[in-house]
Formats: C-alpha cells, sequence, structure tokens
C-alpha cells in the first residue's frame, strides 16, 4: 500500500541534513508499506503524515559509546500561528551503521483531527549529552 509522506529532506537535525538514501530513491521502505515522498505538499485528513530524518554529530552517551541520547519534539502551527498539534519528545538513541554519527527519528502522526490550511511544522532537536540545540521550521 503506498502512501504519501511528508517532506523526507526535512530538516531538523544538528547537521541539519537529511538521509543521504532517501534522496537517491524515489521510496522508502517502511516494513510493509512504502512511502513515497509527497512533493505536491498537499495532504488528506484520512492519511498519517510521515517525518523521517537523521541527526548528524550528536555527543556518544558515555555509558554506551556505540549510542546517542536524542530528544526530538514537532509541532505544527496553523496559518494564526496558534499550536494545532504537538508530539514529544521522541527518544532516539541508536546510530545506524550505513551512516557514520547518523541517528535516524521517524515520526508518524494521523492528519484525522486537523482542519485544512496551511501549517509550519517544526521540529525541536536535543542533543541530551552535547547540549546542544537545533530547531527548522518549514511551511506545508
Amino acid at each position: 500500500m503506498e502512501q504519501p509522506a511528508g517532506d523526507a529532506q526535512s530538516r531538523g537535525g544538528l547537521g541539519g541534513t537529511s538521509r543521504q538514501e532517501d534522496r537517491h530513491r524515489e521510496s522508502a521502505d517502511n516494513g510493509e508499506q512504502k512511502i513515497v515522498p509527497n512533493i505536491g505538499n498537499v495532504f488528506r485528513r484520512g492519511q498519517n503524515l510521515y517525518v523521517d530524518f537523521d541527526v548528524y554529530d550528536a555527543a556518544p552517551d558515555p555509558e554506551h559509546a556505540d549510542a546517542r541520547r536524542v530528544a526530538v519534539m514537532m509541532s505544527l502551527f496553523n496559518q494564526k500561528g496558534e499550536k494545532a498539534f504537538e508530539v514529544g519528545p521522541v527518544k532516539a538513541t541508536k546510530l545506524v551503521g550505513t551512516r557514520p554519527n547518523a541517528v535516524p527519528v521517524q515520526i508518524q502522526f494521523p492528519l484525522k483531527g486537523l482542519a485544512p490550511g496551511h501549517y509550519v511544522c517544526q521540529l525541536n532537536v536535543i542533543d541530551e549529552v552535547g547540549r546542544k540545540f537545533a530547531f527548522r521550521g518549514r511551511t506545508w
């Protein structure tokens, strides 16, 4: 089953870079579903929004050198600047073996509770060990 996805190029990580592999593929596999980037930024209320990005250069966890401690919050703001939706903090700790120092973050949520209109998506990323913070906003 194909599901349009949110902008797979969303940049919210400390390195500000999205997944290199996803850039070179037209779709990504998410378990049994095939995720296709939604380049038109038009969504239906019956869909789920998928946000997928990597956090780079997070400090190693002192207790586990091969792990990181990253927290991500995502907020959607409507045209009036009011917060319409928020999720998080989502914790991410595992590194990806194919991309050095990359911590993948994946957020999924249903759009059924959102009214039609334009929204600003803001991602807040916290490196809990390195005590670094980054945020990025995108209108869709």
